[in-house]
């Protein structure tokens, strides 16, 4: 309400700066940085995993996850290490992961910082 109010006083002074700040401040705390996403993404390979989304001539932007082909998920929460399937696959920060199954996918989709960190 407080930033409603400071909103309609500086729209009435017409001083767009302050609108610009006064949204951006109730948005996104001071140096707050964005959060890569993690996206769920399909190929039949790794070489399609790496350059699915690229136009011919460019190089490839992702890159295998320091896990490399082993479903994180599965590895920190049941203590196995298990190569994951190509069909599972998600990216999150240019990098490449792979699951074993659907389940360890979507875990990680939703949460990709608790597997990564």
């Amino acid at each position: 309400m407080k930033n409603h109010i400071v909103l309609n006083n500086v729209m009435n002074l017409g001083d767009v700066d302050s609108i610009s700040n006064i949204i951006y401040n109730s948005i996104m705390k001071p140096n707050e940085l964005l959060r890569p996403l993690a996206i769920k993404i399909e190929g039949n390979s790794g070489k399609e995993l790496i350059t699915t989304g690229i136009e011919d001539g460019n190089k490839p932007f992702r890159r295998w996850s320091k896990f490399n082909q082993i479903d994180i998920v599965e590895m920190k929460n049941n203590n196995r290490i298990i190569k994951g399937k190509y069909e599972n696959s998600a990216s999150y920060a240019d990098r490449i992961f792979i699951f074993d199954n659907e389940n360890n996918l979507n875990l990680f989709l939703t949460d990709p910082r608790n597997y990564v960190s």
